[in-house]
């Protein structure tokens, strides 16, 4: 089982680009590309262990698993979106929204998501239920349980937090040097 290691810090920057960046790169692709490279080496940080199985949950065209690839090179790492985008780094994919889409669930060691919408929830609710490692850096309130009071995004990750550790996970959450939505949540399970 992996483990996270305790005592995290700010990870990370983004550097001011302009527009439309270098090289014909728009500025905020390149922020695309800096933010799954700074949540990728959070998760590199945090666990002691290569995860045997990772699934990037909403991972749109790729980024964020080409970053976990790079960094757990013997991992077999899938992405899930239901719209995926380009295969240019011949990642293996998965057409549809989780965790509908996914059979044997229990295989995977480590959910990653980097702002994976409507997919928060499910993923910190179906990874406390089978004892599985979830990586999240949540952006945006939808599909929440019927328990939560409501309130803003700040609550809602708190409130995600009390529930893992309701069910038996470790938490370690920290907030990383990127643009926009930037509180990443670890949950461990407690074994």
């Amino acid at each position: 089982m992996v483990k996270p290691v305790d005592g995290t810090t700010e990870i990370g920057s983004i550097p001011t680009v302009p527009r439309f960046g270098v090289n014909n790169v728009k500025g905020d692709e390149m922020a695309d590309n800096q933010r799954n490279k700074v949540f990728a080496a959070f998760l590199k940080k945090q666990l002691n262990k290569q995860p045997r199985k990772i699934l990037d949950v909403a991972c749109g065209d790729g980024r964020l698993t080409v970053e976990l690839s790079k960094l757990f090179p013997f991992s077999d790492i899938t992405g899930l979106d239901p719209k995926p985008r380009g295969n240019k780094h011949k990642i293996k994919f998965i057409r549809g929204k989780f965790p509908e889409r996914i059979k044997q669930l229990e295989t995977y060691d480590l959910i990653a998501a980097m702002h994976p919408d409507e997919a928060t929830w499910p993923i910190v609710q179906k990874c406390c239920e089978y004892h599985i490692i979830f990586a999240i850096v949540p952006c945006c309130i939808m599909h929440v349980p019927p328990t939560f009071p409501g309130g803003n995004l700040s609550k809602f990750i708190q409130y995600i937090i009390n529930y893992a550790k309701e069910h038996s996970m470790r938490i370690v959450s920290t907030t990383l040097k990127i643009r926009g939505a930037n509180r990443a949540i670890l949950g461990t399970p407690i074994l």
